[in-house]
């Protein structure tokens, strides 16, 4: 019998999330002295104003662990750090 003549007798599905993974990013200032002896130093981007922060998907997770879904700081504290 030909393969184009055969029927799907039956189908089964597997469901799962992704591993979690993180993105670091690193934002680094340089500072140079041109000939002229004037100090010339990049910045920051303006959003980047500590030394490690949570980034904008992370806050949001945090934000939904606590007030979507109503759980204690502590245990969305947990739940954050095991993801």
């Amino acid at each position: 019998m030909p393969a184009a003549q055969a029927q799907v007798q039956e189908r089964r599905q597997v469901l799962d999330i992704p591993v979690p993974h993180h993105e670091v990013t690193e934002y680094r200032t340089l500072s140079l002295v041109c000939q002229c002896g004037k100090l010339h130093e990049s910045r920051f981007p303006e959003k980047v104003t500590e030394h490690v922060q949570y980034g904008p998907n992370i806050r949001a997770v945090a934000v939904h662990f606590t007030q979507g879904q109503l759980l204690p700081y502590a245990r969305a504290s947990e739940l954050a750090a095991d993801l």
